[in-house]
């Protein structure tokens, strides 16, 4: 990459945000983030959500109770502090700076607000067909979608499994 184009890419993202979800295209988006915003220079924040939005619903709906819902929760939560402590390591492995953050909500308009909060330029996320439920799978795409639409600045999809093999040499 010459400077010129490094120093394009570095003033049109200089602000990232990386959406956490835990799945293993996740993972590879992570890497993708980590080596982007070393190699140029970008702030970088990696942020994971609680969907307590439709964990509520499953409470209104009467599929959960709530201590069923508040267990629930609390389990998504620690997946989630467990996601972001991934990231951090692979960060930390690349040295290269990261702040993290855990919210509570709906998805999409979490990340959406964060990144208008932030000011950030590009929205990392992750893309496969990995995660464990097809109703999973579907929620997930449902909220990348709210948050391709809704969003104010650039969302990027990392696919490319080349990614983990960069990634070690980087």
């Amino acid at each position: 990459m010459s400077q010129l184009e490094k120093t394009l890419l570095h003033e049109m993202c200089k602000r990232l945000l990386l959406v956490a979800d835990g799945s293993a295209s996740g993972i590879r988006a992570a890497k993708f983030a980590i080596m982007f915003a070393k190699h140029t220079g970008a702030a970088l924040w990696a942020q994971a959500v609680v969907d307590t939005a439709t964990i509520r619903e499953l409470e209104l709906s009467r599929i959960f109770i709530a201590e069923e819902a508040a267990e629930y929760a609390r389990e998504l939560e620690g997946d989630a502090e467990r996601q972001l402590q991934a990231v951090r390591t692979l960060a930390d492995a690349k040295k290269c700076h990261i702040e993290t953050m855990l919210s509570r909500g709906s998805v999409h308009a979490e990340v959406i607000e964060f990144s208008m909060e932030k000011k950030i330029d590009l929205i990392i996320l992750g893309w496969g067909t990995n995660l464990k439920r097809p109703n999973e799978r579907d929620r997930v795409s449902q909220e990348y979608f709210h948050i391709v639409r809704e969003s104010r600045v650039s969302v990027l999809f990392v696919k490319n499994e080349a990614v983990d093999l960069e990634f070690k040499r980087f």
